[in-house]
């Protein structure tokens, strides 16, 4: 199991730095930096793929009234970080193929967050934020740190040069990681994968 401080050393590590982290409380300028973008880098590995261990299925429940041209408007799951798809009611749920259209959207309402689409009771698969590092796949984790790298190079070491090797590692450990968790599902790599991150590995 990873925890939060061998990732931020992990994170130090890319990008040369010697010094290490002990515990989430001290006042070392490691710490203060690393956890001041650990929330985003967490959420941005996290939001960016369907990843399986972090995809979640949940019945949404209905909140307010609906604009006008949608049936019905679903409260945005509290920790959900990317809606993937809607499964409509009574059906096995599967992923869109890239060809098929979204069959709802997200918006803002006076009640929040909202998801409006014309499905009845329907199940949402989404990404969902995971506080607990424990369960990240060591892939993933490599990715993360090289994310939180991303992030903390600047203000740590302030080298434009390991800013930009630092951001191509984060892309080459992202795929990684993806690559690996695809292999795990049997699902087709089309019905999963968005068309852009197709391109980017053209």
């Amino acid at each position: 199991m990873t925890s939060q401080v061998e990732i931020y050393n992990m994170a130090l590590g890319n990008i040369g730095i010697s010094e290490t982290v002990q515990d989430l409380q001290e006042r070392s300028k490691a710490r203060i930096t690393c956890s001041r973008f650990w929330e985003i880098a967490r959420d941005n590995a996290l939001g960016q793929f369907p990843w399986s261990f972090a995809t979640k299925f949940a019945t949404l429940a209905l909140v307010g009234t609906p604009p006008r041209g949608w049936a019905y408007q679903y409260q945005y799951p509290n920790d959900c970080l990317k809606a993937l798809y809607l499964t409509p009611a009574g059906r096995i749920p599967r992923p869109m193929t890239i060809d098929e259209r979204p069959n709802f959207r997200t918006a803002f309402s006076d009640n929040g967050q909202v998801i409006l689409t014309n499905e009845e009771a329907a199940e949402l698969a989404y990404v969902v934020r995971i506080t607990d590092e424990g369960r990240y796949p060591p892939l993933f984790v490599v990715a993360l740190s090289w994310q939180l790298s991303a992030l903390i190079a600047m203000p740590m070491s302030a080298q434009t040069s390991i800013v930009q090797t630092v951001g191509a590692n984060y892309v080459q450990a992202w795929q990684i990681a993806a690559a690996a968790d695809l292999n795990e599902s049997a699902e087709d790599i089309l019905k999963v994968v968005p068309d852009y991150v197709i391109g980017r590995n053209a």
